[in-house]
């Protein structure tokens, strides 16, 4: 599956990149792109970890379905705690799509 969307989710202090796993996944040492793409990928992990301590992952495995799942379960056990869930809903939007 083809990553699709943005790369970068808009904040109010700037823009929270989005992770492509799929660099990390198809790492190849020998070859000079995928050594680019994957020191990126870090780069941007680094990066996100330290300006907003939180990270969005796009994971060519996980299926639009599961991912949907996985945001209801979060929101559910966020209102059950009596969170807000502003901040997923967002940055993943009404259906866990990242916009």
């Amino acid at each position: 599956m083809a990553a699709t969307g943005s790369s970068e989710v808009p904040t109010t202090d700037g823009k929270l990149p989005i992770i492509d796993l799929n660099a990390l996944l198809q790492y190849d040492a020998s070859n000079d792109e995928s050594k680019a793409a994957y020191a990126a990928e870090c780069q941007k992990v680094a990066d996100a970890l330290h300006k907003f301590s939180i990270l969005i992952v796009r994971d060519p495995r996980v299926s639009q379905d599961d991912n949907n799942k996985c945001v209801m379960i979060v929101s559910n056990s966020a209102l059950l705690r009596g969170t807000a869930t502003w901040f997923l809903l967002q940055v993943l939007g009404p259906a866990g799509r990242v916009f």
